[in-house]
């Protein structure tokens, strides 16, 4: 599905985060590793994005747990409670992929709910 139902109140703040990754290819014995390349997302797949962001999840326990995490599929996680640090960059190694890659995820924008919004989503119904 690509929404889900969310409780709003008065005074909470949604989180909106930029997901970007980049593929760290996998060195070969002792050669110095190549460089990273950038994984256009908004291209890729999105079951492929999606399985990065679980893996984002899984791999990293002491950031994301306990957090939830709204993903578009391509670029956008949303969250109501904030990351430690407005641009944050973890390494992720999908089960199924010879690479591993590096996920940047930078506050894009805070939106506090207030009594104005709730009122008009109450409006339209939403």
């Amino acid at each position: 599905a690509n929404h889900f139902k969310v409780e709003l109140k008065p005074g909470q703040q949604i989180f909106q985060y930029d997901l970007e990754a980049r593929e760290m290819p996998p060195s070969k014995d002792s050669a110095p590793p190549a460089a990273s390349v950038e994984v256009d997302l908004a291209k890729s797949k999105i079951e492929f994005n999606r399985k990065l962001v679980a893996c984002l999840v899984a791999q990293h326990p002491g950031v994301f747990g306990g957090i939830f995490l709204a993903f578009d599929g391509r670029k956008n996680l949303f969250s109501p409670t904030s990351l430690p640090d407005p641009e944050n960059v973890f390494t992720v190694q999908p089960a199924d992929e010879k690479s591993a890659f590096e996920l940047r995820i930078r506050l894009a924008s805070v939106l506090g709910i207030n009594n104005d919004l709730l009122d008009w989503f109450r409006r339209k119904g939403a």
